[in-house]
């Protein structure tokens, strides 16, 4: 069996194209590498709270728009932010977290 996937893969080899991405065609959110063979999601939020108003929302910082808003909320205690930079692969994360100050995109 294993002679036969080997032979199998070795056939379907000569068959082999050069494949690139295409940037006219992404998704948005997904930022590809200059030469197209990488591609990692792009994804700034941006998050606004008026504890006052009771208002939580969050910004797609790069379009300048508004995803969502929570309204109507009602803050008894501190607000503390979870974040998840990404799966945990081998003692490195698959992508950065970056928290960058007010007007910085």
């Amino acid at each position: 069996m294993k002679t036969l996937v080997e032979a199998e893969l070795k056939r379907v080899q000569k068959f082999a194209v050069d494949v690139t991405l295409d940037p006219k065609t992404a998704h948005p959110r997904l930022k590809l590498s200059d030469d197209g063979k990488q591609v990692k999601h792009a994804q700034k939020v941006g998050v606004f709270v008026d504890y006052e108003e009771g208002l939580v929302s969050f910004y797609d910082v790069e379009a300048a728009a508004l995803i969502y808003s929570f309204t109507g909320c009602s803050f008894k205690e501190k607000l503390l932010p979870l974040f998840f930079p990404g799966l945990y692969h081998d003692g490195i994360n698959s992508s950065p977290l970056i928290i960058s100050p007010v007007g910085v995109n």
